[in-house]
């Protein structure tokens, strides 16, 4: 075991668009007083790019320089598209600049890369140790974020950051909207990754997922904290499960 914790950053999750950017900002705000220092969020909900970029502003004034944030493209456009919101978010800090194209285009993902100064982030949407072997071998990203519930396996995501670390690129694991089974196996299979960088967490979803079952593991402050329950220390509340049978 290379680590029993992991910092986490905390997804806004993505808002409807009519949802105005003050609200964006409110919740930035309250989840850095949850202690989380960082954040991710979705700016192209704001298009046109002036606006988004005006909503990347406000939340970079709203929460101060020190704390880091995060933006998820979602790959919602072109290479092009996304180079003009790369240079147009950069003045702001941003800590990384996920998935600015669909993860499947590697040589356009690299070219991207190449012309930007913040990190690039992407495979949360790909399987296989093949993709992520040609994403490194083209030097397509800073950053590599396998989903931890459909990468294919611990053993796929453990051995994707095994070879990201070969080429010295770091892991964040993406983890789908879980706090439970989802977030107890990435913050497992991060112990045991020495390139692992942050994980991915829904501190939102807390109430629904303490329903469902509990985890040997704390979080506090942005911090997930591994406990001495065997296997992913997880337990399920079956009755409640059941209820939610269709």
């Amino acid at each position: 075991m290379v680590r029993r914790s992991l910092p986490l950053y905390a997804n806004m999750d993505p808002l409807t668009p009519n949802d105005p950017i003050d609200l964006l900002v409110e919740r930035c705000v309250a989840i850095k007083e949850q202690g989380f220092d960082a954040l991710k969020f979705y700016p192209m909900e704001y298009e046109p790019l002036d606006q988004a970029t005006e909503a990347v502003r406000r939340v970079r004034e709203a929460i101060g320089d020190e704390a880091r944030m995060l933006l998820d493209i979602w790959a919602l456009g072109d290479a092009d598209h996304a180079l003009e919101a790369a240079h147009a978010f950069a003045p702001f800090d941003p800590f990384w600049f996920e998935e600015p194209i669909a993860g499947e285009r590697i040589d356009e993902m690299a070219e991207i890369r190449r012309q930007v100064t913040m990190p690039i982030v992407t495979g949360e949407r790909q399987m296989g140790r093949q993709h992520f072997r040609a994403v490194l071998e083209k030097q397509a990203a800073d950053i590599l974020n396998p989903d931890i519930v459909g990468v294919g396996g611990l053993q796929d995501i453990i051995e994707i950051a095994g070879m990201a670390d070969a080429f010295d690129v770091l892991v964040a694991p993406h983890c789908w909207n879980s706090t439970l089974v989802g977030a107890a196996a990435m913050v497992h299979t991060c112990a045991v990754m020495p390139n692992a960088l942050i994980g991915e967490y829904f501190p939102q979803y807390e109430p629904f997922c303490s329903r469902l079952g509990s985890v040997d593991m704390e979080v506090t402050k942005g911090v997930a904290v591994l406990g001495d329950a065997p296997g992913l220390g997880v337990c399920m509340n079956e009755d409640v499960i059941a209820s939610y049978e269709i």
